[in-house]
């Protein structure tokens, strides 16, 4: 039975720096130069974690002889994502484990930054004296590019806007044996998905979105940056022992549902607190059928035992929640928060209950969440069903790709060319929207000083005019996408948000409802056709810059020559 995990860490725990060296003995607890070695044993065949990384090796020996240890103290069946977190304990033998109490002392494989944290990640760990850090660590330039004008010249303003941010990042990345991902080059979790993520393996990322990892059943945790920086230098890194709940999934999704509308249910089951302080674990036969590349990964790996739960391991989860595929309907969740939960036949009539904004005035898809080939597929098969009943779309429409990697593919697949035909704009290959780079300027936002306040002290509220948009990103709460509290955003599937794109409101089910084509006939969207994979990737543009060797640093002349390296790299 296939499995596949994540894990919440969210800032209600108050994560303390830890140490360590990788002998799992701890450092002096008087501050001074450090140097780091790895005592990790390597597997036998030593094979490179990542093609980009040949000095790093799969350490799935040491995650064995660590399981091994757990199990004599644990006695009773494993969940797959206790077996992931457990054989990265850097004291398997003594480490307390008692869920929702004890405090774990890990070693992660690897850590991933962005560049709206890595500066001050960077500075603090440079204030460490360290010459090159403990274990595998990326930079990804996705979270400081605004969405305005369309990929090539918002990707050249923020080029000049952050230029000694990015110089900053791509030479302390040098310096220091990181790896560089440029501006352009893709979203944080796409491109480690993409690149690094392997089965069993954990993942420290300062982005709540870290476990986009568990893609590729690679346990991914949302961090700090100091944090971060315990990690990078070889030190232990703490975590509270977190719960497990198991999410059962029965039958097969069709028609109009898709995995996204697993996560809009799930979140509406639970609320966006249900997840706090635990591991959500994904079994039961529908997980055999969400085609997954991480379903073929661990298929093709059942001799590594540990990845793969142990028998009757799924009564031993701290809760269940059981979802039927079968009968699971497309969801739109919101506003302004993602746990807002409505199937797609109940939402017309929330939106007339609650007087929300009924005219969508953007659809947007991308994100980390949805904007892979997987998902640019339907959204061009749908906008190819409209074109041939000649529609024209009645909403702003807005498209970003999660990698250079997969915009090159979808630009050699025609998808992005069918997109702009059709209207949409092409946004580059960043967070954009999502995380609030979106320079909109369709819907004002007029700045108010409340009456209460203009004989007291002066306070400015920004009141901006209501309105909805949908989209398929993963937050929706006030003021997210463009900084206007009244615009109501709801998140759901790449193919609702296209679909409702070319109707226009929210009173709208593509799944039962028709629409008026340019001559009158009832035209209605026939569920989308999609795969996972193309026949062959196109790399596109070269936007990594890799680890230096420290002998190459140094023949660089110090950090002068490391910065005018940079300055010709971004």
């Amino acid at each position: 039975m296939s499995r596949f995990c994540q894990l919440r860490c969210t800032n209600n725990f108050k994560l303390s720096p830890n140490s360590r060296n990788n002998v799992q003995r701890l450092l002096p607890r008087r501050r001074r130069l450090t140097t780091v070695s790895n005592g990790r044993l390597k597997d036998p065949n030593s094979i490179p974690m990542s093609n980009l990384e040949k000095d790093s090796f799969l350490p799935y020996t040491h995650l064995r002889e660590n399981l091994t240890q757990v199990r004599r103290r644990i006695a009773r069946p494993l969940t797959l994502s206790e077996k992931m977190l457990y054989s990265h304990l850097c004291d398997p033998v003594s480490q307390v484990i008692s869920p929702g109490k004890s405090f774990l002392k890990l070693y992660p494989d690897r850590v991933a930054i962005h560049d709206a944290n890595a500066t001050m990640t960077l500075l603090r760990f440079m204030s460490a004296g360290i010459e090159k850090v403990a274990l595998p660590t990326t930079i990804h330039t996705d979270h400081l590019t605004m969405a305005e004008k369309g990929a090539e010249q918002d990707l050249a303003a923020a080029k000049k806007i952050h230029r000694e941010v990015f110089e900053f990042l791509a030479s302390a990345s040098a310096r220091y044996g990181i790896g560089f991902w440029k501006p352009g080059s893709g979203i944080i979790h796409t491109i480690i998905f993409e690149n690094y993520a392997f089965p069993g393996s954990l993942l420290v990322g300062t982005d709540s979105h870290t476990p986009n990892a568990a893609g590729m059943s690679m346990l991914g945790i949302g961090v700090g940056g100091s944090d971060a920086v315990d990690a990078m230098a070889g030190l232990q890194w703490g975590l509270p022992c977190p719960k497990v709940l198991g999410v059962r999934l029965a039958g097969k999704l069709s028609g109009w549902a898709s995995s996204k509308d697993i996560i809009c249910k799930l979140a509406g089951l639970v609320s966006v607190t249900g997840g706090k302080g635990k591991i959500v674990e994904f079994f039961g036969p529908g997980v055999d059928g969400l085609g997954a590349t991480a379903m073929t990964t661990i298929g093709n790996i059942q001799n590594l035992d540990f990845l793969t739960p142990d028998e009757r391991s799924d009564s031993y989860y701290d809760d269940t929640v059981e979802i039927n595929l079968d009968a699971l309907e497309p969801h739109i969740n919101g506003p302004y928060t993602p746990d807002l939960s409505h199937p797609l036949s109940k939402l017309g009539q929330a939106v007339e209950d609650n007087n929300w904004p009924e005219k969508i005035s953007a659809s947007l898809v991308g994100s980390c969440t949805n904007s892979s080939f997987e998902d640019l597929i339907k959204v061009s098969g749908l906008i190819k069903q409209a074109n041939k009943a000649g529609f024209k779309m009645k909403t702003p429409f807005f498209v970003s790709t999660g990698s250079e990697h997969i915009r090159a593919t979808a630009e050699d697949a025609g998808f992005l060319d069918t997109m702009r035909k059709a209207g949409a704009m092409v946004l580059s290959s960043s967070c954009g929207p999502c995380v609030g780079q979106w320079n909109r300027t369709d819907v004002s936002k007029v700045k108010t000083t409340p009456p209460s306040f203009r004989t007291s002290v002066k306070l400015t509220l920004t009141q901006g005019k209501p309105n909805s948009v949908i989209s398929s990103f993963n937050r929706n709460f006030t003021g997210r996408h463009d900084g206007n509290p009244g615009t109501h955003s709801f998140v759901t599937s790449p193919e609702l948000a296209i679909a409702f794109a070319y109707h226009g409101s929210l009173d709208f089910n593509p799944s039962t409802d028709t629409i008026p084509d340019p001559h009158g006939n009832a035209f209605k969207f026939q569920p989308p056709n999609s795969d996972e994979l193309p026949s062959s990737f196109n790399s596109g543009k070269k936007m990594y810059q890799a680890p230096f060797p420290l002998n190459y640093v140094e023949s660089l002349k110090g950090m002068r020559g490391i910065m005018l390296y940079a300055q010709r790299s971004i």
